[in-house]
């Protein structure tokens, strides 16, 4: 997988993501992609997907919305299967996000990728070890859960844990965001 976003100077967002699935033992090879290159945690920043030595099985977006349709188009342009989008800013924000929006997907899709999002709480399996969420801590379970609402999605997939922590009970989940479910 690659990981959008992700710069050596800062803390932003794609580095927190970055951080995040290596850190919950992902076995799979995981990139850093960023504009200005550089170095992360030891491994380097590629400025593209298209300068990765291979083509990852998904790639995650943690960049500003002007920046996204780029990156996405670039990643299916590369034959990446997959494309997460966290990034919000789209048709939940005007209609001119609407038409980038419905633009960015029909390119990635006409050239064979499918996009998770935007504006999506991003999806975890705890089987792959694979967490791209705001949640902190996951625990196996025995459903996948898909929704349309990340927030309803991590809500009803969580148990309680104390007043403010939610640890996942579902072994997968994605939410699909701002668009109808994909067919």
């Amino acid at each position: 997988m690659a990981i959008i976003g992700v710069s050596a100077t800062s803390t932003r967002s794609g580095n927190e993501f970055f951080d995040k699935v290596r850190g919950y033992g992902f076995e799979g090879r995981v990139y850093a992609v960023g504009r200005n290159g550089g170095t992360v945690a030891g491994e380097p920043i590629y400025p593209s997907v298209k300068d990765l030595p291979e083509v990852p099985d998904l790639v995650f977006g943690a960049v500003g919305m002007q920046a996204t349709p780029q990156a996405m188009t670039e990643a299916a342009a590369a034959w990446v299967k997959v494309g997460i989008v966290f990034t919000a800013g789209f048709a939940e924000m005007s209609d001119d996000g609407a038409r980038i929006q419905q633009d960015m997907v029909a390119r990635c899709n006409e050239l064979g990728m499918r996009v998770v999002g935007p504006n999506c709480m991003g999806v975890f399996s705890t089987g792959s070890r694979m967490n791209l969420t705001d949640v902190e801590r996951l625990e196996p379970g025995r459903i996948g859960f898909v929704s349309q609402s990340g927030n309803i999605a991590l809500t009803r997939s969580c148990r309680p844990i104390g007043c403010a922590k939610r640890t996942p009970v579902a072994p997968s989940l994605a939410s699909w965001a701002n668009r109808s479910p994909p067919r």
